[in-house]
């Protein structure tokens, strides 16, 4: 007989939050002297606090070196058998055991960052009676501390399943198809160079060579195309696939390629250092001369990660990517002749399908010298641990700067550190933790190395013939861009809006913020890298996905990039794909093929952008910074977040009055404003990514400034700015910004967008949303080129939020992902009252991502306008973020 008991079970451990049962009082052993440890005692109680407990032992070993050895004992009772859930966190490595069984480890890949209870969480069995937990902690090379604490409850994963919220797209092709909707090959033109190379013309604006009338743009993607495509397939097939994508890339409207892993791809099959395997560089000829048919330029990368060695360096070489960009900015001979020999054999290379060198082809328009160099000095901690030889290289440079430019000064001339000692042994290389002075050291430092590295970058490419544009990447630190003005004609940076913390893998995080309720800060952010009357050029941008307004994308960062006049836009990554190279394609981080949201923010940008619907500035806000601010503390901080926001009235660029200019540059514009540098940002920068978090103490008055605009005329009497409220309107009129009410518009006669939440409605010239129920994207963009009050064909873009199917995120914090599972995308529905002011008799279709038309949606004509209502939820074909509006024939 089975006897039911009557008692409940007993509830999962985590999900209670527990006062662990530690005693507060804690015996930590040392490293001692002669090697004997040292016992301390301390006291440190549990707590709930969301942060938990910290046990510093940084303080009882001055000078500790990296993989200290401290072992934490904790005796405590208790009156029952019971489970604790627990989180522990280290700096840097750590074990631990209770009751002599080990319980969690990190002693193989170390704590991981960031340093919080969530990270690591355990079950603790803790038995009636005496327990004894032990914790073995390695220090990191700058920290070393203990972190114990109750973690959050545990909440089932939020998992996304199909359902009348959120509906499967269709995305089994993804090639654009000719002749559609959204086919934008006629705004190419081809092949490409027809015009010559671009130049900088008049007022450092990028023009063509041998039609300098004319503005010279680009719009395009970086880091690449499937390897299936052009390395797994026998030749005859690859040849195939060369046509084809090329004729797919043009379709979705790109004309420029950046070729961000070139240094890799064809050394696929080598053994030997720089020689380049001859499969593979045919391979990428042909399918260079390919995209040059097409109208697709190339920008050329000479470094990525690959530093092109033979197929058994290729994983090493990638794995110490970090440590050869500090290498290579310092000068060490390994890199250098690397990068001397790769760039030489490639430029100088003849592609035997266009019958010209590399160097000479007008299709190739820029020579970027090493993608993200700048990421190298911020990874000296990570140097010192896994890479002690070049560590130590880069300390004896470091030092023997420091003696040069110290050596036979008085004390009162240096840092602190530097004071009453000699010149000896010198402190190491640190931005934090040290004197102002010294910080400002580090600044000059780095600034003096990278212009280095650039002027002799840019020699070894003059020397092997190349004549066109050469660049540089900046990221968001003042300095930066400093070591850019006067070693490179042209700048190029990188950004992302809420990049993953640790890629797709499980705990991974991407914030959930909205970038239109933050000012557009990720633009703000990378325009302050702008260089003043110079071309300006993005190699790498991405919204990143899973942040849920990613539909926002066009109008935050591409219409500001249009307003500012930008020259190049790349975003990363896989932006076109051929139908059958990937089956149910998930989204991914920053792929934009196979995501509906970005695809659609792609096709509009290109309007604002590439076509030019949206008008560049008429003036220019001069932002001055003098030596004296870059060489102190805050030279190695951002740009104030409120002057910043001046790209989003005007034309924004930062000049460094004490610095000379590159030879051959036009002369600087007059500006309509100037104004100095003000306060600082803090930077903070991740192995791939950096970013910029507003000034806790930003004074800078930013509603005075305003003022002064007016009264200067480059904001009118109807300019709808106003500070105080979170409102920003361009000088043009075309782009407002209402960030505290998450919405931004964008009005000309040829394309009409606007990012609005749910319940809310907009009105623009031409075009209304009178009724939305999600957080959308809403766009009308002319597909023939006419204003849309007289186009007889129109895109209408809806976009919300997708994800996919089965994802599962954290319960309580959706930043935080459990499973990135698989395809297809689901995107969250919603009902929608669209009006259009347009005489013709138009009809309208659903579109799928490759422009073929879906199902037919209803249109009601009332008076001058159109209306039509669309539910996606039911749409019978699934929903769509595109929809075309043509003529009835």
């Amino acid at each position: 007989m089975i006897r039911l008991s009557a008692e409940p079970l007993p509830p999962d451990p985590r999900t209670l939050r527990k006062l662990l049962p530690f005693s507060e009082n804690w015996r930590i052993e040392l490293p001692g002297k002669g090697g004997s440890a040292e016992v301390r005692m301390v006291k440190k109680k549990p707590d709930l606090s969301p942060d938990g407990s910290t046990i510093w032992l940084n303080g009882f070993v001055p000078g500790f070196s990296p993989r200290s050895a401290a072992l934490l004992v904790n005796e405590f009772e208790h009156d029952r058998e019971e489970a604790f859930y627990a989180g522990f966190a280290a700096d840097w490595w750590m074990e631990v055991q209770l009751n002599g069984a080990t319980l969690l480890s990190t002693l193989a890949k170390g704590n991981g960052k960031p340093f919080d209870l969530e990270r690591h969480k355990v079950l603790l069995p803790v038995k009636k009676g005496k327990n004894v937990l032990k914790v073995k902690v390695l220090s990191g090379s700058g920290g070393w501390f203990f972190r114990f604490g109750s973690p959050r409850p545990h909440v089932p994963a939020k998992v996304f399943r199909e359902n009348a919220e959120w509906r499967a797209v269709d995305m089994e092709s993804l090639e654009v198809k000719p002749g559609t909707a959204l086919d934008l090959s006629a705004r190419i033109d081809a092949p490409a160079g027809k015009f010559g190379r671009p130049v900088i013309g008049k007022g450092g604006v990028l023009v063509f060579e041998k039609a300098p009338e004319k503005t010279a743009r680009y719009q395009g993607f970086s880091s690449g195309l499937p390897q299936e495509l052009w390395s797994g397939c026998s030749k005859e097939q690859f040849r195939k696939n060369a046509v084809r994508i090329a004729a797919a890339i043009r379709r979705q409207g790109y004309n420029l390629f950046r070729d961000h892993g070139i240094d890799d791809w064809i050394m696929r099959g080598s053994q030997t250092p720089a020689e380049f395997d001859a499969e593979m560089l045919d391979r990428w000829d042909f399918l260079f001369a390919e995209m040059k048919k097409q109208g697709i330029s190339w920008q050329h990368v000479v470094f990525s990660f690959g530093l092109y060695e033979g197929d058994g360096e290729r994983n090493r070489a990638f794995r110490s990517r970090d440590m050869h960009k500090l290498m290579m900015t310092i000068g060490r001979d390994l890199e250098r002749r690397r990068f001397k020999l790769g760039a030489e054999k490639f430029l100088n290379h003849v592609n035997p399908y266009t019958g010209l060198a590399w160097k000479d082809d007008p299709a190739l328009i820029l020579v970027e010298f090493y993608n993200e160099s700048y990421s190298g000095f911020g990874r000296i901690a990570e140097l010192e641990k896994w890479f002690p030889k070049e560590y130590e290289y880069f300390h004896r440079k470091w030092s023997e700067w420091l003696r040069k430019r110290f050596s036979g000064r008085p004390d009162a001339e240096r840092p602190p550190e530097l004071r009453g000692a000699g010149l000896q042994n010198l402190p190491r290389f640190k931005t934090y933790d040290v004197s102002p002075e010294l910080i400002a050291e580090t600044v000059r430092f780095r600034i003096e190395c990278a212009e280095e590295m650039n002027r002799w970058c840019s020699k070894v490419i003059r020397d092997a013939g190349f004549n066109g544009l050469v660049t540089q990447n900046g990221y968001h630190p003042v300095f930066n861009a400093a070591t850019l003005w006067d070693t490179v004609p042209f700048a190029d940076c990188h950004v992302y809006y809420k990049h993953p913390s640790n890629w797709a893998r499980p705990g991974s995080q991407v914030g959930q913020a909205s970038a239109a309720g933050e000012c557009a800060s990720y633009f703000r952010g990378l325009n302050a890298q702008r260089l003043y009357g110079r071309p300006f050029g993005v190699g790498e941008f991405n919204h990143c996905f899973w942040n849920p307004y990613q539909h926002e994308m066009p109008l935050v960062f591409t219409a500001y990039a249009a307003l500012q006049g930008y020259s190049t836009l790349a975003i990363h990554e896989m932006a076109v794909m051929l139908d059958g190279f990937w089956k149910r394609p998930r989204l991914g981080p920053f792929q934009v093929a196979p995501n509906p949201v970005l695809r659609a923010g792609e096709f509009l940008g290109n309007a604002f952008f590439l076509r030019g619907d949206i008008a560049p500035s008429p003036h220019r806000i001069m932002l001055t910074v003098p030596d004296s601010y870059l060489f102190s503390k805050d030279g190695g901080e951002a740009v104030s977040t409120e002057q910043s926001k001046l790209a989003l009235l005007a034309g924004f660029g930062t000049a460094f009055p004490d610095r000379p200019l590159p030879e051959g540059l036009p002369e600087l514009p007059e500006p309509d404003y100037l104004l100095p540098v003000s306060g600082s940002s803090k930077t903070y920068l991740h192995g791939w990514f950096s970013s910029v978090s507003a000034s806790a103490d930003d004074t800078f008055p930013l509603k005075d400034c305003v003022e002064q605009l007016r009264r200067k005329g480059i904001l009118n009497a109807e300019n709808r700015t106003d500070v105080s409220r979170g409102i920003f309107q361009s000088d043009t009129g075309e782009i407002t910004l209402d960030a505290p009410a998450r919405r931004i518009q964008v009005d000309t006669p040829r394309s009409q967008a606007v990012v609005l939440p749910a319940g809310s409605r907009a009105e623009l010239s031409a075009f209304r949303v009178e009724k939305t129920t999600a957080d959308v994207l809403a766009a009308a963009t002319s597909v023939d080129g006419r204003p849309l009050n007289s186009s007889g064909r129109i895109v209408l873009i809806l976009a919300t939020t997708v994800v996919n199917r089965d994802m599962q995120v954290d319960g309580q914090d959706p930043s935080k992902l459990v499973s990135l599972s698989r395809g297809p995308a689901l995107m969250r529905t919603g009902s929608y009252d669209l009006k259009l002011k347009n005489p013709k008799r138009l009809v309208c279709y659903s579109l799928r991502a490759d422009g073929v038309r879906l199902e037919r949606i209803p249109v009601v004509r009332e008076g001058e306008n159109i209306k039509i209502a669309v539910d996606t939820a039911a749409l019978q074909k699934g929903p769509a973020v595109f929809f075309e509006l043509t003529e009835s024939r």
